[in-house]
């Protein structure tokens, strides 16, 4: 995937370990993905090698952590029994990027930090994460906090496939009728993404009271379905559906 750079000098990971390692940084200067398995298996793929290997776990798990070089954070996005873990580089490892002249990126995780408050709204960060994260696996390509040109619309996630756009809502709330309206305006129909199957069905209530349409899926059906086939959406309703 990429030509191993030599290790700079003020570095001091194993000969053994710096393949990895450098891929690992390439890996967080050009992905807007932090969920940590999703690097580790790219790092596994390139290698030939188990994701769930000691030498691949260790990049993002010890060696990157102990110099310092990334943030790490788990989120408990379906309470009780489901963990999500995420990385991001440090400013030190957005000056190691440099130095092999990698510019960073800016990945999901601190793009919520840096432009919706991610860091101190735990459960919303985690379960964007988590949408952005299924739709990946079923090809769909994933921008969090697109841009807009409509006044107030600030859609959580934009998903796009095969010339198919479609602004995403995660809702871990209720009751949000001028929301459902920006959606009805801006996009002619929902598209969120809930906590539970009764919030889900809750939200379309919501959105049928506005005469909106829609689609929808909820958090729990997406931490036990991975497989590429599976559908993203589980709901879908036209406003003139009968409710």
């Amino acid at each position: 995937m990429i030509s191993i750079p030599a290790q700079p000098s003020d570095l001091k990971f194993s000969n053994r370990l710096w393949p990895l390692i450098a891929t690992g940084f390439f890996l967080l200067a050009s992905q807007t993905t932090s969920v940590r398995f999703e690097l580790e298996e790219i790092i596994g793929k390139t290698f030939e090698k188990k994701p769930d290997s000691k030498l691949i776990r260790s990049v993002f798990r010890r060696e990157l952590l102990r110099e310092e070089l990334i943030y790490a954070e788990t989120f408990r996005v379906v309470w009780g029994y489901h963990r999500l873990s995420v990385v991001r580089l440090t400013e030190r490892g957005k000056q190691v990027c440099r130095s092999l002249r990698w510019e960073p990126r800016e990945n999901e995780w601190e793009r919520l930090i840096l432009r919706h408050s991610g860091d101190r709204q735990p459960r919303h960060t985690g379960s964007v994460i988590t949408f952005s994260l299924g739709a990946r696996v079923r090809g769909w390509d994933v921008t969090v906090l697109p841009e807009t040109k409509t006044p107030f619309f600030f859609p959580d996630l934009l998903i796009e496939k095969n010339g198919e756009r479609i602004y995403v809502e995660v809702e871990l709330g209720s009751r949000k009728k001028e929301k459902w309206q920006l959606y009805k305006r801006t996009q002619g129909f929902a598209a969120l993404c809930s906590k539970t199957s009764a919030s889900r069905a809750s939200l379309i209530r919501e959105c049928y009271a506005e005469k909106l349409g829609g689609m929808a899926t909820d958090l729990h059906y997406l931490v036990k379905n991975r497989d590429p086939q599976s559908p993203l959406w589980i709901d879908t309703w036209s406003s003139n559906d009968k409710k």
